[in-house]
């Protein structure tokens, strides 16, 4: 089993009487290489994603890559353009892809076209009306 633990919340640490086992079927130097972030578990596969980008944005991701994977699949007339990746899916990957706002769409796979489509429109519907909840009684800005 492989745990991914944030340091910083550690409380303490206590001895065990379980003796360490190597596992040799895993290789840390290579283990997050078809990931972004470090969410992934043993045998979790990479996936092909696709995604156009706007010309504003394919500009910034064609000099600054997502990850070392990525390909320009096209660039398209309007300067937007449609690349891959080869990366594990997992919640980095999608924040990574919520960072750049309506700048990019994910084209394929579908549950990852899905998944996107469905947090987008969530996030939207946070707008549709005007309230604006009171923070600390003085509004958001306040």
């Amino acid at each position: 089993m492989l745990y991914n633990l944030a340091l910083d919340r550690i409380v303490s640490v206590e001895p065990c009487d379980k003796p360490f086992r190597d596992n040799r079927n895993f290789d840390s130097e290579h283990f997050f290489d078809d990931v972004i972030g470090v969410s992934k578990n043993i045998g979790n596969k990479p996936h092909n994603i696709t995604f156009w980008a706007t010309p504003e944005q394919s500009k910034y991701i064609i000099t600054k890559p997502l990850h070392p994977s990525q390909c320009l699949v096209r660039q398209n007339e309007d300067g937007s353009c449609v690349f891959r990746i080869k990366v594990v899916i997992n919640f980095e990957l999608f924040s990574v892809f919520m960072s750049y706002g309506p700048g990019i769409k994910v084209l394929s796979p579908r549950n990852a076209f899905d998944y996107m489509r469905d947090k987008l429109r969530e996030a939207a519907g946070y707008y549709d009306d005007d309230h604006i909840p009171e923070v600390n009684g003085g509004g958001i800005l306040g």
